[in-house]
């Protein structure tokens, strides 16, 4: 079986429809423990992406990399707040220290 399993997210947000992709193999621990907690696949991975991205925002080189990004005119001011939970001012100190 492929390696890379793609799911269609059937309900709609803001955004529309959603493509994945995600090895199997994550997918497979993520139905295990939404099906041990009694959550769905879609609760589990938004619940995980929302860890990943609150501790992420944290750290030097990822402050670093969305400041060079937006510098770069890769990200506008709005993403900056969104990808730093509303905390701009500490990814621009962060990129006063090179």
């Amino acid at each position: 079986m492929n390696d890379r399993i793609e799911h269609l997210r059937s309900d709609r947000n803001s955004q529309g429809a959603c493509v994945r992709r995600a090895p199997e193999r994550l997918i497979e621990q993520a139905d295990a423990l939404a099906i041990a907690e009694g959550k769905n696949r879609s609760d589990v991975l938004v619940e995980a992406l929302r860890e990943y991205l609150e501790n992420a925002s944290d750290e030097d080189r990822v402050r670093q990399a969305i400041a060079n990004a937006y510098y770069e005119d890769r990200l506008n001011f709005e993403q900056v707040k969104r990808s730093s939970a509303s905390r701009p001012r500490r990814i621009f100190a962060c990129s006063n220290t090179n």
